[in-house]
């Protein structure tokens, strides 16, 4: 089928019926430019992707073990990139200001092989994060340990592939620091006569792209002040204005335990305060003046 002939079929139709049989020539041109660019670059589809674990600690470099669970993948996702904001007030504008960011969990699933070698292998990674022959420091019978991550986390890439097979992967991100989270369970049934399915759910650090344009944006120009949220502005007016009634509150107190005695007392109990004061001080030697006058 031609170009013009599908846009005249399909596309054609399409236009002809919201238009009352006046194509627009703007519209017709645009609906053959779109099927050129499909026919050039063509789609992207669901099942044309694999994923690639490890090498872990766990598979120790094993690549037939890595190809067969690239092969019985049968499901995942390409998670979803997501940034954390806070709102921020500046004058009468109003607008979200980022903090963070936050990772969702991805969940793979596997058909079984006969031998069930990849459930064997996630067994053996779960193992790897909860120890189940640890020795306790104070002797006796083995118990659960749980492991340090450096020793079970393992990175994933999930990649997009082309139709071509010259043309490999064409989008590649990789989950950074990955491990599973939760090892699905498996329902057996005599009745049913389908492929055992199972599902991992992974956790991960990061996610970096394949592109180092994507990790390294370059040419950006960067604010000379930052914008602070507004729940950490309340926060810290907050603080202060508690500050500010701690001190007032002790101000008080002094002024209420020390001074008001002082100045309410009887004469003879003030001059023996500021007489004990001028003893205290010593007297200048120019001037054939003396400090305590000031107290005079």
């Amino acid at each position: 089928m031609s170009i013009s002939s599908a846009a005249d079929g399909l596309f054609g139709a399409i236009t002809t019926f919201f238009n009352g049989g006046n194509e627009p020539t703007v519209a017709k041109g645009r609906i053959g430019d779109f099927i050129n660019e499909m026919n050039s670059s063509g789609a992207a589809h669901h099942h044309l992707f694999y994923v690639s674990i490890g090498p872990s600690a766990i598979s120790g470099g094993d690549g037939d073990l890595n190809r067969k669970m690239n092969l019985f993948c049968n499901t995942t996702s390409i998670p979803a990139l997501n940034v954390m904001t806070s709102a921020y007030r500046e004058n009468e504008a109003h607008f979200e200001v980022p903090y963070g960011y936050s990772h969702e969990p991805v969940t793979f699933n596997f058909y079984m092989d006969a031998n069930l070698e990849i459930k064997t292998y996630f067994d053996a990674w779960y193992g790897a994060i909860v120890n189940s022959r640890a020795f306790p420091l104070s002797g006796g019978p083995m118990n659960n340990r749980i492991e340090f991550m450096d020793n079970f986390r393992a990175n994933i890439d999930i990649n997009i592939i082309s139709k071509s097979e010259d043309q490999g992967a064409v989008y590649t991100m990789t989950l950074i620091g990955a491990w599973p989270k939760s090892i699905g369970d498996i329902q057996l049934n005599s009745q049913n006569t389908d492929v055992i399915n199972l599902p991992i759910q992974f956790v991960y650090e990061r996610i970096e792209f394949q592109s180092t344009e994507v990790n390294n944006v370059g040419g950006v120009r960067k604010p000379s002040t930052r914008a602070f949220p507004l729940n950490i502005w309340d926060t810290a007016v907050g603080a202060a204005d508690e500050l500010i009634q701690s001190v007032t509150k002790s101000v008080n107190n002094l002024s209420t335990s020390i001074v008001m005695p002082i100045i309410n007392a009887p004469a003879t109990i003030t001059n023996e305060i500021m007489s004990s004061v001028r003893g205290n001080i010593p007297k200048a030697d120019t001037d054939g003046d003396s400090w305590t006058n000031w107290f005079k």
